[in-house]
């Protein structure tokens, strides 16, 4: 694998936690292959924008582009050499990502997984660490770094506060049942 493509999943997930970002995908999956001036005009978005917002999703492994002269044409293709890109762009692919609601629900579910100290408890709770002090100290994090993270992670129902200790929670949106896996694979930094 080329080491350029090896994004982490904490910052493919902040990356993808932009309503901008998820409308260039949204447009990418209902129109296919475009250049990138039919994507800025089909979503009303100045082409320089544009043309950032998609190579950072290309960077990511979510998008595929290729370039014929001196356009460039982008498609919703996830890299296969990028770890979980084709299975994170296939969570996306059927939501509707037009509508604000389920933007903002998206962002949502993203936001629990956009940073690496969030994947870190993630990876010690599902190793068995529970109890505060413990997860603490394992991920070496202040009190109040601690319960920031932990605070967010339960608003996003991705774990789950039993008495004063934390379980991973049982996920339903499909979204989640899809990071959640790759979160708490240890190599995911």
């Amino acid at each position: 694998m080329n080491a350029g493509l090896q994004p982490s999943l904490w910052r493919t997930c902040r990356t993808l936690a932009s309503k901008p970002r998820l409308r260039l995908l949204a447009e990418l999956f209902h129109g296919g292959e475009l250049g990138v001036s039919q994507v800025a005009i089909r979503c009303d978005m100045r082409e320089p924008d544009t043309s950032l917002r998609l190579r950072q999703l290309q960077a990511r492994g979510l998008v595929s582009a290729r370039r014929q002269g001196r356009w460039t044409f982008y498609s919703p293709q996830a890299n296969p050499d990028v770890r979980h890109a084709a299975e994170i762009v296939e969570a996306l692919r059927p939501l509707r990502l037009t509508s604000a609601p389920c933007v903002a629900g998206v962002i949502r579910t993203l936001t629990a997984f956009t940073h690496p100290r969030r994947l870190n408890l993630l990876q010690a709770i599902a190793e068995g660490c529970s109890h505060p002090a413990d997860l603490a100290r394992r991920c070496e994090l202040s009190r109040p770094a601690l319960y920031r993270h932990l605070t967010k992670m339960v608003r996003r129902q991705v774990i789950q506060r039993q008495g004063d200790q934390y379980a991973l929670a049982v996920p339903t949106d499909p979204l989640t049942l899809t990071l959640l896996p790759m979160a708490i694979t240890p190599d995911q930094g």
